[in-house]
């Protein structure tokens, strides 16, 4: 079981979640689907046999989930 990236946190997370439930409950909810949505085309893009735009997803989706990561870690007391 891999730990909730958050700093301070350490919680454990299930496979395929980027952070634990109570540190993705503090994310803002628009922040939540701008990583959803990037994960879904990042996903989308694994099919392609083109790896440009792999890494134009990933970047995107890499973007987003440290934006998440920064929201938790800044709303935690």
């Amino acid at each position: 079981m891999s730990k909730c990236p958050v700093a301070l946190c350490g919680a454990g997370i299930r496979a395929g979640h980027l952070m634990c439930r109570s540190c993705w409950s503090c994310v803002p909810r628009p922040l939540q689907v701008s990583v959803n949505r990037s994960w879904a085309a990042y996903r989308r893009t694994t099919r392609s046999r083109s790896p440009e735009p792999k890494l134009g997803a990933r970047r995107s989706y890499l973007s987003a989930s440290q934006a998440a990561i920064d929201a938790a870690e800044a709303s935690r007391p």
